[in-house]
């Protein structure tokens, strides 16, 4: 006993540490977990009010995107099956190039995937080519003549046999989007 005595300071100070470590050390980190997870509802809370108190004013921008995609559902593709429009693209993409006197190398469709909400789909093709520098031009005009809407995302040429006064063989690879109305938008209908 005498001896506790004699070390009564280095004690204290270690049941003082042992406090700390395990009753006051997790109460702080538990008060800190509950801080935080206030503070993220306090800011899910301030997201919340802040839709509610634009709800006018997003219900407008809704409605004239709404109108806006009417205005733009002529240049949409009508609804039908997927591997039937695809077929007819590719057939169509294909009677084009023989008209150019091109020669098709590679034509794939790449996967589409309509997510919840959406009224327009995008499929993608990417297709490659080659032919005589003036046909392949001739062709690039007559795909912006189209009346539905596409777009290219992505155009790579490689040339050669060019010489003075002539373009030579041009080998194009393109990548085009088509965009088609989903069952039952009813865009047209609008």
């Amino acid at each position: 006993m005498a001896e506790l005595k004699k070390h009564a300071l280095a004690l204290y100070l270690i049941g003082v540490l042992i406090l700390l470590k395990f009753i006051l050390v997790p109460v702080i980190d538990w008060q800190d977990s509950v801080i935080a997870e206030h503070q993220l509802k306090q800011r899910k809370l301030s997201k919340a009010n802040t839709l509610l108190n634009n709800k006018a004013t997003l219900q407008e921008q809704a409605a004239n995107l709404e109108e806006k995609l009417l205005n733009v559902a002529p240049y949409f593709y009508s609804w039908q099956e997927e591997s039937v429009f695809k077929r007819e693209q590719q057939q169509i993409i294909e009677t084009e190039l023989a008209k150019f006197d091109l020669r098709s190398k590679r034509i794939g469709w790449k996967e589409s995937f309509p997510t919840d909400g959406q009224k327009v789909i995008k499929y993608n093709i990417e297709y490659s080519f080659e032919g005589s520098g003036y046909q392949v031009i001739n062709y690039l005009v007559a795909l912006k003549k189209h009346q539905y809407l596409t777009d290219t995302p992505q155009t790579n040429f490689s040339f050669r046999g060019q010489g003075a006064g002539k373009l030579g063989i041009i080998s194009v690879f393109l990548s085009r989007n088509y965009y088609m109305q989903l069952e039952g938008s009813n865009l047209d209908d609008k």
